[in-house]
């Protein structure tokens, strides 16, 4: 991939992805996790630019709905936490840092975005707003997405569903994404899986990139396992 084209598409996680440049709406769409109506792939807005109109919409979105909640507290006047990820998720549902924060609320909030009760006999909302939900949309957005991939990995190991979070890391790694941050998740999933071979050889290519957490590696000390 060229050296300026790395540069221009800079994901949160520091891999160097080129993920589909135009939006992918297949066929099988689910519709009960909504419409994709108004929504843009988050990788086409940052190719675009900042100098772009998109670019520049993207940047508008993530200063006033994005920035401010990424701590998981609600604005000085009033804004919501789930309102303004929300809003991010509609219209750029592969957002990396969104989902990120979406993951962390979800986890903060026992498993639960937000409530949805009936308002003069409707829901609030027109599909459901769980975390499977915004999962579903950022993959249709664009299925080649390997960051996309890379979270889809970690709310699953999160939830203890070790092979589909092993089938989403493998399929990061087969869309190209080569990161630390992708070697030490592998890596405490191995551990969890008891594959303590595999799992050093991640740590070591993690921590041989400059990962910062010790986590991976204390886990595989207390099994006699590192160095």
């Amino acid at each position: 991939m060229p050296t300026d084209l790395c540069a221009t598409i800079k994901t949160w996680i520091g891999g160097c992805v080129l993920a589909a440049l135009s939006p992918i709406v297949p066929a099988w769409a689910a519709p009960e996790c909504g419409e994709l109506t108004g929504a843009t792939d988050y990788n086409v807005a940052v190719v675009a630019g900042k100098s772009s109109a998109l670019g520049v919409f993207l940047q508008q979105v993530e200063g006033a709905h994005l920035d401010a909640f990424e701590g998981l507290k609600a604005a000085a006047d009033g804004g919501s936490v789930f309102g303004n990820l929300n809003y991010v998720m509609e219209r750029f549902p592969n957002h990396p840092r969104g989902l990120w924060t979406l993951m962390r609320y979800n986890k903060l909030n026992g498993g639960k975005l937000v409530d949805d009760p009936l308002r003069n006999g409707r829901h609030l909302y027109d599909w459901p707003r769980t975390l499977d939900c915004y999962f579903d949309r950022a993959l249709r957005i664009n299925p080649k997405d390997p960051v996309v991939r890379l979270l889809h990995g970690i709310q699953l190991h999160w939830n203890k569903q070790l092979e589909p979070a092993l089938a989403e890391y493998q399929k990061a790694r087969e869309l190209g994404l080569e990161s630390s941050e992708l070697h030490y998740n592998l890596g405490l999933l191995y551990v969890d899986m008891n594959n303590y071979a595999l799992a050093k050889q991640e740590a070591q290519l993690a921590y041989k990139k400059g990962y910062p957490l010790p986590g991976l590696r204390s886990k595989l000390a207390a099994a006699g396992q590192w160095p």
